[in-house]
């Protein structure tokens, strides 16, 4: 009875909130966004983990080629009267990537150690992954005669796209 004695108004109200708190439910049902499965999220977070890895690697092969191309069985000769030194080494790759464009630079200092000449020389053609060059009379120019000693270190290279 006491259902039919309550204003009119106040049943309208009633029922549009009751609407309205419908509507706001279906909406939030609807916009609902499921998980996926974790399964699926560590695959994912593992491949890209892999990926980031890899181009990481890839860029330190790029940025920094002196550590993985060493210079072995160093050998150097000087003709005084010429200026010439003939120069015999191997290179040798110990990254899985080829190098190209590889730049030697040549430091020739006297008996106390001052450095009377640098040269920085480009090496022809491709160091391919994993493997050595050898080199015998590799020719240097202009070098002085007070020059006693040689240093030679790998200065820059390219990775080969």
């Amino acid at each position: 009875m006491r259902f039919l004695k309550m204003p009119r108004w106040l049943l309208i109200l009633e029922g549009l909130l009751l609407l309205v708190a419908l509507l706001v439910l279906a909406y939030k049902a609807r916009m609902r966004i499921l998980p996926l499965p974790v399964k699926e999220i560590q695959e994912k977070r593992a491949a890209a983990q892999k990926e980031i890895a890899k181009t990481t690697v890839q860029d330190y092969y790029r940025q920094y080629p002196e550590r993985y191309i060493h210079l072995e069985d160093k050998g150097w000769l000087l003709h005084g009267n010429t200026g010439i030194a003939l120069h015999s080494f191997t290179l040798r790759n110990q990254a899985p990537v080829a190098y190209t464009r590889i730049e030697v630079r040549f430091t020739y200092e006297s008996l106390s150690g001052t450095a009377r000449l640098t040269r920085d020389v480009q090496i022809q053609g491709t160091l391919a992954p994993k493997s050595s060059r050898s080199f015998s009379e590799f020719q240097v120019t202009g070098v002085p005669a007070a020059a006693k000693h040689a240093v030679a270190v790998v200065k820059t290279a390219a990775v080969l796209q």
